[in-house]
């Protein structure tokens, strides 16, 4: 069974993964005051540690999808942005129900 800080460590190093297309790419950090706690895990949002330092828009990530963590299978699922985060939460726990 994954702690949350174990499940943080593992959000963000898949976030921070060298990208070649984007070389320069900042440091982003999970901002732990927006995450949602559930009985099966967590939901993680994040941003780059520049905008949250700073405030300056042009540090600013967009388009990045909150990631699940299961803390008892450790399994890491990438959400969506095209929805409300609380649909992707009901998808996920209705995969849940029918495992």
């Amino acid at each position: 069974m994954l702690t949350k800080e174990e499940a943080i460590k593992k959000v963000e190093r898949k976030i921070n993964e060298f990208d070649s297309y984007w070389p320069d790419k900042p440091k982003i950090i999970v901002i732990n005051k927006a995450t949602i706690e559930k009985n099966w895990g967590w939901v993680f949002f994040y941003q780059s540690s520049d905008y949250l330092n700073t405030g300056d828009i042009h540090s600013q990530l967009v388009g990045n999808a909150p990631y699940i963590v299961n803390k008892e299978s450790g399994q890491l699922i990438e959400t969506g942005t095209a929805q409300p985060i609380e649909d992707y939460i009901i998808a996920y726990e209705k995969a849940l129900t029918c495992q």
